[in-house]
């Protein structure tokens, strides 16, 4: 017999507050750095993501329970891979490190110096 799907009512404050926190967490957690190279070396089987990331089989299924409760990778079958929103951050981040290495290219002779530059700035900051 199938799952009785559940009503209730969200209003919808209330659900822009739950998607909101859902993307923040989503992006939280795939912005580390391990997280996100696993997330760009999707779909593969575990195996395989211990070799890429050469870390261990705990590390990486604890990586991957991250990514999974924040809606960015699915398990079937021994393969993990990416969810429609997983491919619409990766999308994302791709399409910003182009538009920032693009501006940068316009603006200064050197971008990498700049870049460099601006890190260390930002650090005494901080």
């Amino acid at each position: 017999m199938g799952k009785k799907m559940m009503h209730f009512k969200v209003d919808e404050k209330e659900f822009d507050r739950m998607l909101e926190v859902k993307i923040i967490r989503a992006l939280s957690v795939g912005s580390e750095e391990y997280n996100y190279k696993l997330l760009k070396s999707l779909p593969s089987k575990i195996e395989d993501i211990c070799e890429t990331l050469q870390k261990k089989r705990w590390p990486v299924y604890r990586r991957v329970n991250q990514l999974l409760e924040a809606g960015l990778v699915k398990r079937e079958k021994g393969l993990v891979s990416r969810t429609e929103f997983a491919d619409v951050y990766i999308s994302f981040v791709d399409k910003l490190t182009e538009e920032t290495k693009y501006n940068l290219f316009k603006k200064h002779e050197n971008p990498a110096e700049t870049l460099v530059e601006k890190i260390v700035d930002d650090y005494k900051l901080g």
